[in-house]
């Protein structure tokens, strides 16, 4: 236990030695993580939106009159990812008055009746299929069935192309991750091969020798590696699902964790961090 603890010490003597870079190298660091995390979980919104969009549909239900039951359209139309909305006329009016103001406003004027040449209805939105909206347009108590696309085809390759760029931007931050660490080792490099040879003199084993200089880096990239979850979570939490414009580009208005990712990067940088530390032998300055 004493042995570790020592290690661990001679582990901070490096970053205490030049603790404000260090600190700087370690948030910026922490912002490079975040920009991937950011980039790997909007990857798989834009494959989760696309994917979506290729299965979706808007439906548009018109029902002959106001007294129709809706519960049996309903139950065809139920499953996990289908939204349903149902419309009164009045409510018609009102979303149909802001594109023809001149069309409701003739209609409200000639009082109940042309209130009734107004079609309750039902929205529905999801991966509906075919056979049940062959279901529907059989029902009594439906006039009319519409049926379109969540988004066109140009809308889907602008998700497809921009998941592509955001793969080479993924690529470009862990080109970035990769330099960092590298400026954080050429960094501590003096100090830290100053507690090898004196550990090496001692008749330490290399390993032992070089084991602070990789507890110096493995400190500053975990330590920045926390940091970037923290801000990952406050930006998800506070940031992403109250923005109008952010929560769109997801279907639930979620941002998944990229945790493969994580995974992945958390190991590139350990084993980085090891080939950085063990790539020189104490002797040399």
């Amino acid at each position: 236990m004493s042995r570790a603890r020592i290690l661990l010490k001679l582990s901070f003597l490096p970053i205490r030695r030049s603790w404000m870079l260090v600190g700087f190298l370690a948030v910026s660091l922490a912002q490079i993580l975040l920009a991937l995390w950011l980039c790997g979980g909007i990857t798989s919104e834009l494959a989760r939106t696309e994917a979506y969009a290729d299965r979706s549909r808007f439906v548009t239900i018109q029902l002959r009159d106001e007294s129709v039951l809706t519960d049996p359209i309903k139950q065809v139309l139920e499953g996990e990812d289908v939204s349903i909305e149902e419309l009164k006329s009045a409510q018609v009016l009102e979303r149909l008055e802001a594109e023809e103001p001149e069309i409701v406003q003739t209609i409200q004027s000639v009082g109940g009746e042309g209130l009734g040449l107004v079609p309750r209805m039902i929205l529905a939105r999801g991966p509906i299929p075919d056979a049940a909206l062959e279901k529907i347009k059989l029902m009594t108590e439906v006039s009319r069935v519409e049926s379109s696309p969540v988004h066109h085809a140009r809308l889907k390759r602008f998700y497809s192309h921009l998941g592509f760029e955001m793969r080479i931007a993924m690529a470009l931050i862990v080109f970035l991750t990769a330099v960092q660490i590298l400026v954080c080792h050429r960094i501590l490099g003096r100090d830290s091969q100053e507690v090898s040879r004196n550990l090496s003199s001692w008749g330490a084993s290399n390993v032992d020798a070089l084991l602070p200089g990789f507890g110096s880096l493995f400190l500053i990239t975990q330590g920045a590696f926390a940091l970037s979850l923290v801000e990952w979570w406050a930006f998800r939490t506070w940031v992403w699902k109250e923005n109008s414009f952010l929560g769109e580009l997801s279907v639930d208005r979620n941002l998944d964790f990229p945790m493969s990712l994580c995974w992945v990067t958390a190991g590139v940088m350990l084993v980085l961090g090891a080939a950085l530390a063990f790539s020189r032998r104490p002797e040399e300055g």
